[in-house]
């Protein structure tokens, strides 16, 4: 059975995966590219949590995962929008309290 919560998380995993397909195309990129930005963002910050493979991002863009926190910065830097833009598309404030 489906309950609110998850018809809720369902719907902003949607209304996300199309951002980061629409961001992606407004910037002229291909997952391609977008793979190859999270690399060099990887070796800057020496860790390879930052890198998105293609297949990761299509299934971002498809809504069938949602991206960790340090995929969520990588798109943050590639598209040139903040972290706390992206949060939102999932229904999360940056600093909310309960």
């Amino acid at each position: 059975m489906t309950t609110k919560k998850q018809t809720s998380q369902n719907r902003h995993n949607l209304v996300a995966a199309a951002e980061f397909g629409r961001l992606r195309k407004l910037r002229k990129l291909t997952m391609r590219d977008v793979h190859a930005h999270s690399c060099q963002i990887g070796r800057q910050r020496n860790s390879r949590l930052f890198e998105i493979v293609p297949s990761r991002l299509h299934l971002i863009e498809r809504g069938k995962q949602v991206p960790h926190i340090f995929r969520l910065y990588s798109l943050g830097v590639v598209y040139h929008t903040s972290l706390k833009r992206l949060l939102r598309l999932y229904g999360l404030e940056a600093g909310q309290k309960r």
